[in-house]
């Protein structure tokens, strides 16, 4: 996990008329949407230095302070996907074998 420090975003024209939450969803992927929600509630995001609304919009321009938050960096797992794949293999013989049986 990593915790960021706080964050002064620049809203660019591409990004503008976007509401905050999606923004901020988008910005921060990986992070529940409740604290998401939560952090905009509570006044620590702000736009040009004023507590904004979950349903503001944001212009190109406007600076948005993002509090410290944590994201997740998710772990590779090595052989995930053999295991993953020689499971199903085994699952299909063992279903084929069932259905000589059951025949």
């Amino acid at each position: 996990m990593t915790e960021l420090a706080v964050q002064l975003v620049t809203i660019s024209p591409e990004e503008e008329g976007q509401r905050l939450d999606n923004f901020l969803l988008k910005w921060a992927k990986g992070v529940p949407k409740s604290h998401i929600y939560r952090i905009i509630r509570s006044g620590e995001v702000r736009i040009n230095k004023k507590r904004a609304l979950v349903t503001s919009r944001i212009l190109s321009g406007d600076i948005i302070r993002i509090p410290p938050i944590r994201i997740a960096i998710p772990e590779i797992v090595p052989n995930a996907h053999k295991n993953t794949l020689n499971a199903i293999k085994i699952d299909k013989n063992y279903l084929s074998c069932m259905k000589m049986i059951i025949y």
